[in-house]
């Protein structure tokens, strides 16, 4: 598990491949930016982060794998960095932790920091399947639908079982290969003790809300969190469904005042 403290670093890949990661991470610190190449391929690109593919040298070998590298954008985002450990290495906290506890993560192969924003990031396994937001897009028929369903249902209670209580549940973090589920983005919040009933309901209904599950479907992953237990199902969809509502009320509230904002639309 990354020490939080100095020397904040622990590579799972060969030195001279975290040695270029760290260059490129400077490079997007530097510039705001980053060149692809032919071994760079960008994902996502944004003024504080960017996510790229490439390969590294692992102990079996090449790996291909994913980098999310961040910069600081604001000014109070040096004191930020004072105050906390920098998110790179706080994301391979949780997710080596998840992964010590049975939750399908990502392997995590990297990690980096060194304290001046200049370099942070968190390197892992490039894992195949897709994500829940491509799947939708291509209208999947029921049958795949449910197994779908049940695979997020199954990753959820594993979840939530190990402590996982993110806000940030939403397609594009959740990855399907067969009857698997992989949860690839937790956050930087440490989990804690498996949820009690009512955090848990609250983690459903976010994730309701997040993953834009419908009732039928809701159900499916329902019946895989629990077992089948028709009864419990029941109750807890209402349970879920009703923290859901709340969450979209208050997303939409909140949409609604950003942009009434003067320069904010």
């Amino acid at each position: 598990m990354p020490d939080p403290h100095a020397p904040r670093r622990h590579p799972l890949c060969d030195e001279a491949s975290l040695v270029r990661l760290e260059g490129l991470a400077r490079a997007f610190a530097a510039r705001g930016a980053l060149e692809p190449t032919a071994d760079v391929v960008l994902v996502k690109a944004r003024a504080s982060r960017i996510v790229f593919r490439t390969t590294v040298s692992g102990r079996g070998g090449p790996v291909a794998v994913y980098v999310k590298a961040r910069r600081r954008t604001r000014p109070f985002d040096a004191l930020r960095d004072r105050l906390r450990v920098a998110r790179g290495p706080a994301e391979a906290t949780v997710l080596l932790a998840l992964a010590a506890r049975g939750v399908d993560v990502p392997p995590v192969v990297a990690w980096s920091s060194d304290g001046t924003g200049a370099v942070d990031l968190v390197a892992t396994v490039a894992m195949p399947g897709r994500d829940l937001r491509a799947i939708a897009a291509d209208a999947p028929d029921r049958r795949a639908r449910a197994r779908i369903a049940a695979a997020v249902g199954r990753l959820l209670r594993r979840a939530h079982d190990a402590g996982f209580d993110d806000r940030d549940v939403h397609r594009g973090n959740v990855l399907v290969e067969g009857e698997r589920a992989i949860l690839l983005d937790p956050g930087t919040r440490p989990p804690t003790r498996s949820l009690a009933r009512r955090a848990r309901v609250r983690a459903l209904g976010r994730a309701a809300h997040g993953l834009g599950a419908d009732a039928r479907d809701g159900l499916r992953a329902l019946r895989a969190y629990f077992g089948r237990e028709e009864r419990r199902v029941r109750t807890w969809a209402r349970a879920a469904d009703r923290q859901a509502r709340r969450i979209e009320r208050r997303y939409r509230v909140g949409r609604t005042r950003r942009a009434t904002r003067a320069g904010r639309h």
